[in-house]
């Protein structure tokens, strides 16, 4: 028969047991919905983080050609946004084009990205027929996930795609499985050493006399049976027993330790720490508890709970204590995970650059970050009361629009299904950027808001300050002088300056805004590439249709040759094109300008054509220098003897024939010498030749040397140049223009003739002229007298003239830069020739000097 003592304490046993099961079974479930909402916050936060990363690339979404784009990003097969949340986060993420899965890190079977494949389930129904984000649970591919979905919808709020955020259910409760294997385990040791507990106290009440050392051995196997340490002590603090778990945590056996203190076996600051902790219950029966850290036996440190308790000796005073130490390390460990992701989101939402505000289903303020507290400006009071109608009026009494902001807050949070995009205007200048979604649970439960706020005031005014630029660009373009046209990247024209529609005859409204290559119709008669079309090819392609290609950088420039212009005329045009980009580096468009250069090209040719006329005249002066040369060798002693032998003859016709002979001789020495002169007149003036000198004088020495030829015919001769009047010029060329001026004035003049010369200063310029009234020239000859060999009056064969002097006076006039010319009224009218000079000598190319002498 039980004693009532012993019904007593194994009912009260059993009662301490249930508790302690159902108290672990509880923690267990408040920990796994602790661990549901920690995830479920994590995938709101990894989600918001997977739209800041998607509007970072563009926030406007649009499905164009198949493809879905933020902004100007390609989504499709691009992998880099759903990766970088996945390592920010874990889990899996997934941007839908419509329902189809186009950039995922979601593996199929195979362990490929699950490209292609549908949404279904609950989530499609919410996105696609209701139009609002989920949240819940969802079967992926076969797995179960917790998952968080949102509608990406274009401008016209239209759904294009989907955002998703997940993680299976068996990675976040992998942590809660581990919880419950160790709790598990404590509560079966707890219950196994109670129920162990239970059954030796039980034995040792009925067995106490008769079986005290098998009740011993008994219960001592039954301690080595429990998975936990368990030790025994008397009341001076000296081990009495253990279990075979203490022995192999502190690595001593039962032999070792009995009647040893701490001190006798840990160092001296661990067994005061025991020994301290002994006392203090000794001294104060009943229960004690608390946490540390130890070093097992093989050397690694561990967290562990001390659950100590006395027990009393035979007389009723306490016998000593016996100790449970359970192992927390892992548990510890799961909770400092748990601390970190805490304080990783805590961290991600304080280093937002949106402001952040959390509501919950009553609007009460539940959090808002730093970056919030700034854009909105809440004075530190407000901030730190969290108080929800002061912070609201504040906030509203900052907008330019106070009851459209408070309406529209109003409406969101009587219609807790919708999230709202928008842009709100504060009195101070900034535009913030507002985005707000509801936080709804997987059982369809409403929590609250969230609000996120970015200030895109900068934003707002590099858009302006582009619209600026591109009105500035198309401004510029306008007034080009040469032909320009801008395309964007579709290739559809945006610019056409007036003189692209001189050139090609199509106005500007019939080109802007086409694309499928019309501006090259007017050119080709059809659409076809040109060069902005050909940047990016290499430069074999580009040869097909152009020639003399540049390319520096990304711009283009080539030369081409369109046979059937607008009127079927050949032209040759030259087209420079580039590409445009943004800020960003995104190319946006391209840019081209096309100049007409047939004119150019003409006058290369023509260039070209004069050079080599001028290579063949180089040829005849060295042939002509040649020439005189070899011709003075013979005549020099011919002109020297000839006079000598015609003393010595006394035959008078044989002195005439002598005589005709040394007036030919002249002739062909005088014709030598001009035409040497010519050829050394071809070559430019040295700066080191120019001398200022009085014209008047260089004049009168030239009428000096020609004193006879005048008298002999009786010629008046005037010079009229004002003496003051000083020109910077090469002396001897000058004095060679007087004298050839002179003579051929004085040859052609009648007896007692008249001949003036004068001079008028314009400017820098001086035209000088010298007048005959001689047998002047005929119209048609005025443009001639100035050509190598031409003779005025040919019927007189006139042999003394060798019909250079003019010619020689062109040179010379045009190596100074000046012109020459002759007027006559008509023969028998007299002779006017004139040429300018500078008054200070400024020295130009040869070619150029042709065209100056040639008027």
């Amino acid at each position: 028969m039980m004693k009532p003592v012993t019904k007593y304490i194994l009912a009260s046993s059993l009662i301490a047991i249930l508790g302690i099961t159902m108290f672990g079974f509880y923690s267990l479930n408040r920990y796994h919905d602790s661990e549901a909402t920690h995830e479920r916050e994590r995938l709101e936060i990894s989600i918001r983080t997977f739209w800041q990363l998607l509007a970072a690339k563009g926030e406007e979404y649009r499905v164009v050609d198949g493809k879905l784009l933020a902004g100007d990003y390609e989504v499709n097969g691009n992998f880099e946004l759903p990766d970088k949340i996945q390592a920010i986060f874990g889990g899996v993420a997934t941007i839908f084009m419509g329902d189809e899965r186009v950039s995922t890190n979601v593996l199929d079977a195979g362990g490929k990205r699950a490209l292609g494949t549908r949404l279904v389930g609950a989530a499609h129904d919410a996105i696609f027929k209701q139009g609002v984000s989920y949240r819940g649970t969802a079967t992926i591919l076969g797995s179960s996930y917790l998952t968080a979905y949102d509608p990406i919808r274009n401008r016209q709020g239209e759904v294009v795609g989907v955002l998703f955020v997940g993680v299976k259910e068996g990675e976040y409760l992998a942590r809660l499985h581990v919880m419950k294997m160790h709790l598990t385990l404590v509560l079966s040791g707890i219950v196994a050493g109670s129920v162990l507990l239970m059954t030796l106290m039980g034995l040792s009440m009925r067995r106490v006399e008769a079986e005290n050392e098998n009740q011993g051995r008994f219960q001592q196997t039954l301690l080595d049976t429990i998975p936990t340490p368990v030790f025994f002590k008397d009341a001076n603090c000296r081990y009495l027993g253990c279990n075979k778990a203490f022995e192999a945590y502190v690595g001593f056996t039962r032999e070792q330790l009995a009647g040893k203190t701490p001190h006798d076996l840990w160092p001296k600051e661990l067994a005061d720490r025991y020994q301290q902790q002994d006392r203090a219950l000794l001294e104060n029966p009943g229960m004690q508890a608390y946490e540390t850290v130890v070093r097992y036996a093989d050397g690694t440190l561990r967290d562990a709970i001390f659950n100590k308790a006395t027990f009393n000796g035979s007389h009723g005073a306490v016998g000593g204590l016996v100790g449970v130490v359970i192992d927390i390390t892992e548990r510890k460990k799961a909770e400092v995970a748990l601390e970190f992701q805490n304080l990783l989101l805590s961290t991600q939402q304080e280093a937002s650059l949106d402001g952040l505000l959390v509501v919950d289903e009553n609007a009460r303020i539940l959090s808002f970050n730093r970056r919030f507290v700034e854009i909105m400006g809440i004075p530190p009071h407000l901030a730190e009361s969290k108080d929800d109608g002061p912070v609201l009026e504040y906030v509203t009494s900052r907008m330019v629009d106070p009851e459209g902001f408070l309406e529209k807050v109003r409406y969101l949070y009587l219609h807790r299904q919708e999230s709202c995009r928008d842009e709100l205007v504060l009195l101070d200048g900034k535009t913030l950027d507002r985005y707000t979604v509801s936080l709804i649970g997987a059982d369809g439960r409403y929590y609250g808001r969230l609000w996120s706020f970015r200030d895109i005031t900068e934003r707002k005014v590099a858009e302006e300050e582009a619209k600026s630029a591109y009105q500035q660009l198309l401004d510029i373009v306008e007034f080009l002088p040469d032909a320009t046209f801008v395309v964007d990247r579709e290739k559809r024209v945006i610019a056409w300056n007036r003189a692209m529609e001189n050139m090609t005859g199509l106005k500007k409204e019939d080109v802007m805004g086409n694309g499928n290559h019309i501006y090259s119709i007017p050119f080709y008669g059809e659409p076809r590439p040109i060069l902005i079309d050909l940047i990016d090819e290499d430069l074999d392609v580009v040869s097909r249709d152009y020639t003399t290609i540049k390319r520096e950088g990304a711009t283009l420039s080539a030369e081409a040759r369109v046979p059937a212009f607008r009127n079927g005329e050949t032209r040759y045009f030259w087209g420079t094109a580039t590409p445009l980009f943004d800020k960003s580096g995104n190319r946006t468009g391209g840019i081209e300008s096309i100049r007409d250069i047939t004119e150019n090209r003409r006058a290369e040719h023509e260039k070209s054509r004069m050079e080599a006329q001028l290579h063949h005249a180089r040829m005849m002066e060295s042939f002509m220098v040649r020439l005189g040369h070899d011709l003075k060798t013979p005549l020099t002693p011919l002109f020297a003897l000839l006079p000598l032998v015609r003393q010595r003859v006394a035959d008078p016709n044989l002195k005439k024939m002598l005589d005709i002979c040394c007036r030919n001789i002249r002739s062909i020495k005088e014709l030598t010498d001009k035409t040497r002169m010519l050829v050394k007149l071809s070559y430019d003036i040295k700066p080191y030749e120019l001398e200022y000198i009085p014209l008047y004088s260089a004049a009168n020495e030239c009428l000096a040397v020609r004193a006879g030829l005048l008298a002999d015919k009786n010629i008046d001769f005037r010079n009229e140049i004002d003496p003051a009047l000083v020109v910077q010029v090469v002396p001897d060329q000058i004095k060679e223009l007087f004298a050839n001026l002179i003579s051929n004035a004085a040859y052609y003049s009648p007896e007692n003739g008249l001949v003036r010369i004068s001079a008028e200063q314009c400017a820098e310029t001086v035209t000088v002229s010298i007048t005959d009234n001689g047998i002047g020239v005929a119209p048609d000859h005025l443009e001639l007298i100035f050509d190598e060999f031409f003779k005025v009056d040919e019927s007189r064969h006139n042999l003394e003239a060798s019909g250079l002097g003019l010619s020689i006076c062109k040179r010379i006039v045009r190596n100074h830069n000046g012109r020459i010319w002759a007027e006559s009224a008509g023969l028998g009218q007299g002779t006017s020739i004139l040429f300018t000079i500078n008054q200070r000598f400024a020295g130009i190319g040869n070619g150029e000097k042709e065209m100056v002498a040639n008027g």
